[in-house]
C-alpha cells in the first residue's frame, strides 16, 4: 500500500515537473516588448525563428506611407512587372538576383517589405536578406495579387 502511495506521488510530481518544462503552468503572457499591442502584423506558418514577420497588404501599405525609410521590394521577373504593374515606389529586385544586389541596393537598417506574386517568392527573398544582416524584415502575404485584389495602387513598369 505504500509502495502504490509513493509510486502515484512520484508520478504526480513528474507530471507537474514536465507541465511546467512545456511552458504549460497557467501563466499568460502579454505581447512581447517593445510591441504595439494594436499593430496588425501576424505571424504565419514558416515564420516563427524565421527572422521576417508577415504582414497583410494593407499593413504592409499603410507602414510604407507613414516610414519614409521603409523599403518595399519586389522580387518578381520583368515580365511579371510588366502584366501587372508594379506597387509604387517598389525597388524591383528578381530573386535570384537578391542575394546579389540587396547589400548594394537597400538599407540593411531600414524595414524592408518584400512582395512576390503570392507570397511564396517573398519569403525565400526575406529569408536571404535576414541571412544578410537585414535587421527588419517582412513578407508581404498574398503578394501582388492580394495587393490589387485589395485595390492598392500600382504604376506602370518602365524597363
Amino acid at each position: 500500500m505504500r509502495a502504490r502511495f509513493l509510486l502515484l506521488t512520484l508520478a504526480a510530481v513528474i507530471l507537474v515537473v514536465a507541465l511546467v518544462a512545456a511552458g504549460c503552468g497557467g501563466q499568460e503572457t502579454g505581447p512581447p516588448t517593445g510591441t504595439d499591442a494594436t499593430a496588425t502584423l501576424e505571424s504565419a506558418p514558416g515564420d516563427e525563428g524565421s527572422g521576417y514577420v508577415t504582414v497583410d497588404v494593407q499593413t504592409a501599405y499603410d507602414a510604407l506611407g507613414s516610414d519614409p525609410d521603409a523599403q518595399l521590394v519586389d522580387v518578381r521577373e520583368p515580365e511579371e512587372w510588366a502584366e501587372t504593374g508594379v506597387p509604387e515606389g517598389a525597388v524591383l529586385l528578381p530573386l535570384g538576383d537578391v542575394e546579389a544586389r540587396a547589400a548594394a541596393e537597400l538599407a540593411a537598417d531600414s524595414p524592408v517589405y518584400v512582395i512576390c506574386r503570392s507570397g511564396n517568392r517573398s519569403r525565400t527573398a526575406s529569408d536571404i536578406l535576414v541571412g544578410l544582416g537585414f535587421t527588419e524584415v517582412y513578407n508581404v502575404d498574398g503578394g501582388v495579387n492580394a495587393w490589387l485584389g485589395a485595390g492598392l495602387p500600382v504604376e506602370t513598369y518602365q524597363p
